[in-house]
């Protein structure tokens, strides 16, 4: 019988790899968390309905970040709070 042994570090790394793949780092998401949070309230169906989906975890990150990104651009220069919250959600989403 072969028996092998990994270091509790090794371990971790490994977990750490495994449930952090495809998903933004733990900080990260916690911003992201904050910023969607915001777009769920804001009653704007474009960015309400996608951001209330993830933060439920039913969400797709990809018409996430495309309903942001038309936000964007629709409005990411209208001097409102958003503004630059669209641009680090963006950010955010594409560093996952």
């Amino acid at each position: 019988m072969l028996e092998v042994v990994f270091s509790d570090s090794e371990i971790e790394k490994q977990v750490l790899k495994k449930e952090g793949e495809g998903k933004v780092e733990n900080s990260s998401r916690e911003e992201l968390t904050r910023i969607l949070t915001k777009f769920a309230e804001s009653g704007w169906d474009l960015i309400a309905g996608p951001s209330k989906a993830w933060l439920d975890g039913n969400g797709d990150e990809k018409e996430l970040l495309a309903a942001i990104e038309q936000a964007d651009k629709d409005c990411g220069s209208c001097g409102c709070e958003f503004d630059p919250l669209y641009k680090r959600a963006i950010a955010l989403l594409k560093t996952a």
